[in-house]
């Protein structure tokens, strides 16, 4: 494509320059300017693309997208630009220009939910590959399809990145894409554009309220995903898989656009798909799940009920899909863990605490994870903090959460970010003490106390040095991540990794 063909797709005020210059690609971030790329300057909160403008061109841009009101005589000498209103409104007629339409090519399923995206669709990639169908996956822990995997740094890419994506697993050979779909991204429209053949939506609870407002705007923003702009009616029509646990379920319900097709699951309130004689241990899952399509065993290896709950809401988009019961207890079978979620610590030799880690970051995902673990009857000892820059409302729901779940309770840092470290301790502190939970030296643990351990390292070696060999010590927070943010700057930091050395001289100081 070159710039004279981009033309007669958008509504350009004004250009200037080379119309003749070739297009390869397109993006808003200056550093992955190319040869040939468009490079589009969008205003945001903490920088304006239009300041970037000179280091685009200089990197070879083929040419320039500003704001129809951008002076042009603040253009790099030479430069191709092109002048539109809105250009941050312009980016979905830009992704279809350059990338056509992707999601018409494959099966797009999104994921929406506070808690249970990751691992529903990592159930989900594996069951594909087990019916032997390509599929590629889009989520928090990465972008990949086949042998290549990508860092992912949003939970759902922007728009360009996205539909990018989406073009090159096309051309690829994939024939479903799983996605995790954030309220950021349907709040800011980085999905338009984009036709869902399934949407799923596990569940909703406090989170990114220092973003959204209110729970109700969060569920809206959720809810989008749910709406025609998204799904499909005609022949094929999309479905709608709700779980009936969640209270907001039979909202969700009563706003479906009449010609998709809603399917329901749940363990509590029942739905289409459901799970009879359930059994839960440290080792998995195991139940007879019902659905419209029959009923047969499932059996998988991760933890508790609320995996069983997204094992139902894998089988469920699986099933619609007409996924095999053979091909969706081959993709439990075959998924031994999910990064960060629950991930056990394990070393060899003599018997040591289950350290597991998990990306519990809400209220109710902690909630979720220990009531998981409570039924077996063992000691637990619990490392939490909680991230900078949030939500500060929730600080005291955690504290309750993990004290009332645990017998020993380490409170430290999670990312702080820009957030005074000691604030958010404060916080943390507030919400124990209001509960009349007893505070106790790190060296000196007692039973239903806590303890608060600033640095996170030190914090997970207090957390295991206080655990016996029948213990289990959750450490939650930040899961898969291998970095920790403190002001602006990560820095590499892997609980897991932490957790391993401090297991091995755990074991060594004992007989």
């Amino acid at each position: 494509m070159n710039v004279e063909a981009l033309i007669a797709s958008l509504p350009i005020r004004a250009h200037r320059g080379d119309l003749c210059r070739k297009l390869t690609d397109v993006t808003s971030d200056s550093r992955q300017v190319t040869p040939g790329t468009l490079f589009v300057a969008l205003r945001g909160e903490r920088f304006d693309g239009h300041d970037f403008l000179t280091e685009a061109w200089r990197r070879g841009a083929g040419a320039l997208l500003v704001d129809a009101e951008f002076p042009p005589d603040r253009l790099p000498p030479g430069a191709t630009a092109l002048f539109v209103a809105d250009p941050r409104g312009r980016l979905p007629d830009l992704a279809r220009a350059f990338y056509g339409s992707p999601s018409k090519r494959i099966e797009l399923i999104g994921i929406t939910g506070t808690n249970g995206k990751t691992t529903v669709a990592y159930l989900l990639e594996a069951i594909f590959r087990a019916a032997g169908i390509p599929v590629a996956l889009l989520g928090t822990v990465a972008y990949r399809f086949g042998e290549t995997s990508l860092p992912a740094p949003l939970t759902t890419p922007d728009i360009l990145t996205f539909h990018r994506l989406l073009r090159t697993f096309a051309d690829a050979g994939a024939r479903t894409v799983v996605m995790e779909v954030s309220s950021h991204a349907l709040a800011m429209g980085r999905l338009e554009g984009t036709t869902f053949a399934t949407a799923l939506f596990t569940n909703l609870s406090r989170d990114h309220l220092d973003f959204h407002g209110t729970l109700d705007a969060y569920f809206e923003a959720k809810a989008r995903l749910f709406s025609g702009t998204f799904l499909e009616g005609g022949e094929h029509p999309s479905h709608a898989i709700v779980n009936l646990d969640d209270p907001r379920a039979g909202a969700l319900l009563g706003r479906l656009p009449t010609t998709v097709r809603p399917i329901t699951y749940g363990l509590r309130q029942g739905g289409d798909v459901t799970a009879h004689a359930p059994h839960l241990t440290l080792d998995g899952f195991s139940a007879h799940l019902h659905s419209p399509w029959g009923a047969f065993p499932i059996r998988g290896h991760l933890i508790g009920a609320h995996n069983l709950s997204n094992a139902l809401a894998a089988a469920a988009v699986a099933l619609c899909h007409g996924i095999s019961p053979e091909a969706i207890q081959g993709g439990f079978a075959a998924l031994r863990c999910v990064p960060g979620r629950l991930e056990a610590v394990r070393l060899p030799g003599k018997k040591i605490p289950l350290v597991l880690v998990d990306y519990a970051h809400t209220p109710d995902a902690l909630v979720n994870v220990l009531a998981a673990l409570s039924p077996f009857q063992r000691r637990i000892v619990t490392l939490f903090g909680c991230g900078g820059d949030r939500d500060r409302g929730k600080r005291p729901m955690m504290a309750k959460a993990a004290f009332q779940g645990s017998d020993f309770v380490v409170v430290t840092s999670d990312n702080p970010r820009t957030e005074d470290p000691d604030q958010i301790l404060a916080d943390i502190r507030a919400g124990l003490d209001a509960i009349g939970a007893p505070a106790t030296p790190p060296h000196q643990p007692r039973e239903k106390s806590y303890t608060i351990v600033p640095d996170r390292k030190r914090a997970i070696e207090v957390a295991i040095d206080a655990a016996g060999p029948d213990d289990i010590v959750l450490i939650a927070g930040k899961g898969h991540e291998d970095y920790q943010i403190v002001g602006r700057e990560k820095r590499p930091f892997d609980d897991r990794e932490v957790a391993r050395l401090t297991l091995a001289q755990w074991r060594e100081k004992r007989p």
